[in-house]
């Protein structure tokens, strides 16, 4: 749905892995799932010390801050 709405209103857009964007903030994340949430979670925090993260926004949160640093 995205994706064609995108196209509809011919905003351009990339596709990025999970993966790739998180290999901007450190190569070495715990392999486990919850340990990796909370680890960004705190990259997140540290990034943005002023906003309130928690595990529900902290990969909105850098995946935004990724694309900022790739857009420029």
């Amino acid at each position: 749905i995205w994706l064609g709405i995108l196209s509809t209103a011919k905003i351009p857009y990339t596709k990025v892995t999970p993966h790739k964007w998180m290999n901007m903030f450190g190569g070495n994340r715990p392999k486990g799932k919850t340990e990796r949430k909370n680890f960004l979670k705190q990259i997140a925090q540290e990034m943005c010390p002023e906003a309130n993260i928690t595990l529900a926004t902290a990969d909105a949160v850098l995946l935004a801050i990724y694309c900022r640093a790739v857009d420029r």
